[in-house]
């Protein structure tokens, strides 16, 4: 594509298209020629303050219909948005947006009142002549978003207009378009996902019914007041929404509910099957605009997930690759050898394979995958494993690293009282799994720690696998629990394993049972001195009520207060002695078969 091409901005074409259809329902309702007006209005007095095409605009305020005419105000000058969480702390909320180098930032309602910020402030602006509006050339960045890579440390992407454009197209292909469409909006409009929807409302001239923050019982109303035709959710928000309760059949303008963030899995696959939802599941990238494989409306039967047009996706060595002008030049983790340089290839931090009809299954992110003696383990097979157990409600599994296999799974879980013992446990997961994929460790929590969006905290689980660990090696001292052969005694002290798993888990989310809050920096802290027995000197946990805000789930704000857990527990174990068993690389090097009987058997002997 030419650089020099360029298209006209789409909120003034869906003025000129449709000037007294409903654009946006917020604190008030804006007709199509109201809004791009309010729009104009305020993108001149944006100039005047300096703002230019090519310039980035940093957009920190809450979620109303103001966000919406900055946003598009910013556009319309030909400038980029860079949308960043109002709600994040004051450090967190500063290093996004040094991330993102604003030329220019608006910043409303901080939680402290003021942050210093990068970029001149822009006020609010007076009534004035409406500003001209400056066509979109194709190559020219539209927004950057913040979104991390497989080492979780945060990086910034960049959007085009084309990328922005073909987005909303193919979705629009996929999922259908009616001129009459009203899409009820509840994700963070800092989230790739949320400011599609922006895109695509303005690109097709449809409706956007801006929800506050994300509410259950008020999205299930929404959905069964007969207005909506779309809405989009992660898994874990449409749990929760059927949770509150949607009736069956449900009003017939309902036709998609765009479900993505992670997978879904088969209890709420088989409870949308059973409510005859019209689901469309979808795998995306901030890197590709949001949707990159969506199925069609209701389709909940069919495996894996077909490309979306302008897109194709390829299976390298267990890694997708995406290529295509959804891409764009795919600066980042770009591949060599095949494809056209002008679109890209862009290698995917999610593990798959393409079946023979050129559906995409997506297998989880390749930094989850568990290497156990040189075998390895897929997390979300070992989870739905679990979730078959009648017992069992919420599951994940994490690697705790171990000197002999390199990593063991740990299951994290959530279910109704009584627990079922972990030999019990063992036993239904060795009937279901290979030996090497059985959890070595139940933790039973009061509920997993999500970020906004409802989305697993892996990292946040990993890091408490391994205080896990450490407090179950106090405990077990002198009687056998030590990491070489620790399954057989917490096999044999069920209690033993609950206690250590109280301590570094359902303690750091007391008082809150829907997330564990390691670090908000909002939270009052709380100096413990004990638990259960054990002697901690100087541990301290944040607890409350709050989510831990994070720069759309990557950002790390909590990583400081989940190293001072860690580093408690490392502290107490300084003393302890150290296994003399083989590395990981020397198992592997030991041959893979003899490696993974080896690990079964020792599972085996567990059980028994």
């Amino acid at each position: 594509m030419s650089e020099s091409i360029a298209i006209p901005l789409p909120v003034a074409s869906a003025a000129l298209a449709r000037p007294t259809a409903v654009a946006l329902i917020a604190e008030r309702t804006w007709s199509w020629a109201e809004l791009a007006m309010a729009v104009a209005t305020r993108a001149a007095a944006l100039h005047q303050q300096g703002v230019r095409a090519g310039d980035i605009v940093a957009l920190i305020a809450p979620r109303d219909g103001r966000w919406l005419v900055d946003a598009h105000a910013i556009g319309w000058l030909g400038a980029a948005v860079a949308p960043i969480s109002q709600a994040l702390p004051t450090t967190a909320l500063r290093e996004a947006a040094t991330l993102v180098s604003p030329s220019f930032h608006i910043a409303r309602q901080l939680p402290d009142g003021g942050v210093d910020l990068p970029g001149r402030s822009l006020r609010e602006g007076g009534a004035m002549k409406p500003a001209l509006e400056r066509p979109w050339p194709l190559h020219e960045t539209r927004c950057l978003l913040l979104t991390s890579g497989t080492t979780g440390g945060a990086k910034v992407v960049r959007l085009s207009t084309a990328q922005v454009l073909l987005s909303a197209c193919a979705s629009a292909i996929r999922l259908g378009h009616l001129p009459e469409d009203r899409w009820l909006h509840c994700l963070p409009l800092s989230h790739v996902g949320g400011l599609a929807i922006v895109f695509r409302c303005a690109v097709h001239a449809t409706t956007l019914e801006l929800a506050g923050c994300f509410s259950a019982r008020e999205v299930a109303r929404r959905l069964r007041s007969g207005e909506v035709s779309g809405v989009s959710l992660t898994p874990r928000m449409l749990s929760d929404v059927l949770d509150a309760g949607l009736p069956a059949p449900l009003p017939p303008r309902l036709r998609v509910i765009l479900v993505g963030g992670a997978a879904m899995d088969e209890p709420l696959l088989e409870r949308a099957r059973g409510l005859d939802l019209p689901v469309a599941r979808t795998w995306g990238m901030t890197e590709a605009g949001s949707q990159v494989c969506t199925a069609e409306p209701g389709d909940l039967r069919s495996p894996g997930l077909p490309p979306l047009p302008f897109i194709r996706v390829a299976e390298r060595d267990g890694q997708l690759c995406i290529h295509g002008p959804l891409v764009g030049r795919a600066p980042i983790h770009r591949l060599t050898g095949s494809g056209d340089p002008a679109n890209g290839i862009l290698a995917s931090a999610d593990r798959g394979v393409v079946d023979e009809q050129g559906r995409i299954h997506v297998l989880g992110r390749r930094d989850d995958v568990i290497v156990s003696g040189g075998a390895k383990t897929s997390p979300q097979q070992v989870e739905a494993a679990l979730l078959a157990h009648p017992g069992i409600d919420e599951a994940a599994v994490v690697g705790r690293p171990d000197p002999r296999w390199g990593a063991l799974p740990i299951a994290f879980i959530v279910g109704q009282m009584p627990h079922p013992d972990d030999t019990s446990l063992r036993a239904w997961c060795l009937s279901r799994l290979p030996g090497y994929s059985v959890p070595r460790d139940f933790v039973w929590r009061s509920g997993l720690p999500r970020g906004p969006l409802g989305k697993l905290r892996r990292r946040l689980l990993r890091q408490q696998a391994e205080a896990v660990h450490g407090a179950q090696k106090l405990v077990g001292h002198g009687s056998g629990i030590e990491a070489g052969q620790g399954h057989e005694g917490v096999a044999q002290g069920h209690r033993t394993a609950q206690v250590a798993g109280r301590f570094a888990s359902d303690l750091v989310d007391e008082g809150d049972r829907s997330s564990a809050n390691l670090a908000d920096p909002g939270l009052d802290e709380q100096g413990f001195s004990q638990a259960h027995g054990f002697a901690v000197a100087g541990l301290r946990m944040n607890q409350g009520h709050a989510e831990a805000q994070l720069v759309e789930d990557h950002i790390e704000v909590a990583q400081r207060g989940a190293d001072e857990l860690l580093e408690a527990v490392v502290g107490v174990l300084e003393g302890a002695a150290e296994e003399d068993d083989a590395g990981p690389v020397d198992m592997v090097e030991a041959g893979g078969q003899s490696v993974r009987k080896a690990h079964g058997e020792d599972l085996l002997e567990v059980v028994r």
